[in-house]
């Protein structure tokens, strides 16, 4: 029901009662209103025309004066209740509580902050209120003022009412403002003047070009308060950004939420002059200031393309976990062990080894596994496997791993990632040769191998491969295979000693350097199980078995023989660096056959005393 059909409703009330008509009623209000021209509403008229008249009805004066008499917002005071008021949503902020939702409206006189709760915060959502609305609350309750703005509380016993633009001039407050446009960085500058002499809230949206990190405060009145400082630059131009002041438990959200690169709106913040910089570097230093009463939006945000990467940038990449990541350990130069992951990330452009030496990082991520999406920060660096090749580190504040992220791209999908992925696709597309002899092997070539597989052994050398693997030809030659991929590492796990096997996307390295035949295994790469050496296929020939006695010093092989005692069985320590069995201990470590002092890693054993 509208205002008008309200009232008209008491004036036909009172008319009955005074056994006069309408009209009548109508002239003796005008009449009231003459006394005091502009001065006097219908509600006031229709109060004194009760008075002098004699009518008592509590009922009809709580209606004039409370249920459909729409208070100003400037008008309000601490303690009342049963009010109505009527405003447009400026804005929604956030709230600590879940079963509450808080506005705040402005009717052109003064804003409120309306917390809304019980079944009129579904209400809310069902009827779809959002920022510039108009929203008419009845039988409010103020419950304080904190500056300039009165706080609303609209419970169960209160009513929200979605109001037309068209329905305005049924209303004694007629024109309610619009919701003000955002500003950009440079607009704010061009009117910094104005703004700081007024005082009044704006909404800003930039870029953030810098985050800082949540510090606490002690404020004059001795109470504490988190504070955090960013910058918003232009989104035209570059050169141009702002310092931002953000308080309260906003800083932490924002702290949390934000990344280098987001389009941010900020909502309700206002313009300060900075006293202290600006006596200090002799400019005016105008800087924006968010409380909890702000709010901010992300609207998009900057990506880095993982192929347009550059060794040295710090970067921002969302994208795919390609494989399941591995943690490794190292000595810190203080010999503390400490933990570091590696995992590959993919996007539709390539993908990036990561490298997260943070702890704390590590341990968030233990759950990480392949698909997963995240968003990386870190800093490109140049790889140790190759200067053509990147890899990103975590290691610096503000670098982190967000795993399933609010603002991964909508159109970056699992589908693009794989297809995007020169990978395996790139790398079967060459011509690439099969190998089943390795005394010959090319230099700096991708090749197929097909052989026995030997052993497998893995390494904990920061910074090296995780594993290394020995396949032998059928003359007995042997090639070494240093695996960088977990999931390579898993697929030799699952094979068994003496099986053929094919390594497809083998990488030779691109010179001799005297250790042998050496391949590279990575991402890139697939090991094929063909099956047991006395299945009948195209590769009959049988695995070179040589007797003991012609066994050299560090060479494997396959060797026949009787075992004739079980000498050993339990837990013994070996080197980690060569995998040698530790044979005594040093102040500086412990000290392996091969001579190697490191720290050893104990592994179950068995010792065969064998007699060919």
């Amino acid at each position: 029901m509208s205002y008008d059909e309200n009232i008209n409703m008491i004036k036909k009330d009172i008319a009955e009662r005074l056994k006069i008509s309408v009209q009548e009623l109508e002239e003796e209000i005008d009449g009231i209103k003459s006394e005091a021209p502009g001065l006097i509403t219908d509600k006031v008229a229709l109060m004194i025309l009760m008075e002098r008249r004699g009518i008592t009805d509590p009922e009809i004066v709580k209606k004039l004066t409370t249920e459909y008499a729409i208070l100003r917002i400037s008008d309000l005071s601490p303690g009342m209740f049963g009010i109505t008021v009527m405003g447009r949503i400026i804005r929604e902020t956030r709230s600590q509580k879940n079963d509450e939702k808080r506005v705040i409206i402005d009717d052109g006189s003064g804003r409120a902050l309306i917390i809304i709760s019980g079944r009129n915060k579904d209400m809310y959502k069902k009827i779809g209120f959002e920022p510039g609305d108009i929203l008419l609350i009845r039988n409010a309750k103020v419950l304080k003022k904190y500056g300039l703005v009165n706080y609303l509380i609209a419970d169960d016993e209160s009513e929200l009412l979605y109001i037309e633009e068209t329905d305005m001039l049924q209303y004694p407050l007629g024109f309610i403002p619009q919701k003000n446009p955002p500003l950009t960085i440079k607009e704010v500058y061009k009117i910094a003047k104005e703004l700081v002499d007024e005082g009044s809230e704006i909404d800003v949206r930039g870029i953030v070009s810098w985050i800082g990190k949540v510090d606490v405060v002690k404020r004059n009145t001795k109470k504490e308060v988190k504070k955090l400082t960013l910058r918003l630059r232009d989104e035209v131009d570059e050169n141009i950004s702002m310092r931002v002041i953000v308080w309260g438990d906003n800083a932490s959200h924002m702290a949390r939420e934000l990344i280098v690169g987001v389009l941010l709106l900020l909502e309700g913040a206002v313009v300060k002059k900075n006293e202290f910089l600006s006596r200090k570097l002799g400019e005016e230093v105008i800087e924006l200031h968010a409380g909890n009463l702000s709010n901010y939006k992300i609207l998009d945000v900057k990506r880095d393309k993982i192929t347009e990467l550059k060794p040295g940038s710090k970067a921002v990449i969302f994208g795919f976990v390609l494989g399941n990541p591995r943690i490794r350990t190292y000595t810190d130069s203080e010999g503390k062990e400490r933990s570091y992951m590696v995992f590959y990330v993919g996007d539709e452009t390539g993908n990036i080894r990561v490298v997260t030496w943070k702890e704390e990082e590590v341990s968030k991520l233990s759950k990480l596994g392949n698909g997963d999406k995240v968003l990386v920060k870190g800093v490109v660096k140049e790889s140790k496997f190759g200067k053509s090749l990147i890899e990103m580190h975590v290691s610096t504040q503000g670098d982190n791993v967000i795993v399933d992220p609010k603002l991964f791209p909508k159109d970056l999908t699992i589908e693009k990632v794989q297809k995007g992925d020169k990978g395996k696709e790139g790398l079967e597309a060459r011509e690439i040769k099969t190998v089943d002899v390795f005394t010959d092997l090319p230099l700096d070539a991708y090749v197929n191998l097909k052989g026995f597989f030997v052993e497998l052994r893995e390494l904990t050398k920061e910074g090296g491969p995780i594993a290394v693997a020995r396949i032998q030809d059928k003359l007995g030659n042997e090639v070494a295979l240093m695996i960088w991929d977990t999931e390579i590492l898993n697929a030799f796990n699952t094979i068994r000693t003496g099986e053929i096997i094919i390594v497809k996307n083998a990488k030779t390295p691109k010179e001799d350097r005297g250790r042998g035949p050496v391949v590279f295994l990575g991402r890139r790469s697939e090991i094929i199980s063909v099956g047991k050496r006395s299945e009948k296929d195209d590769y009959e020939y049988e695995i070179s078995l040589r007797p003991i006695r012609v066994a050299k010093e560090n060479p494997h092989g396959f060797f026949f023989g009787t075992v004739i005692d079980v000498e050993f069985i339990g837990r013994m320590r070996f080197c980690k660096e060569c995998g040698f069995p530790i044979i005594s201990s040093s102040e500086e470590g412990e000290v392996c056959l091969k001579g190697h002092i490191s720290e050893g890693k104990e592994k179950l054993t068995v010792v065969l005393v064998v007699d060919d």
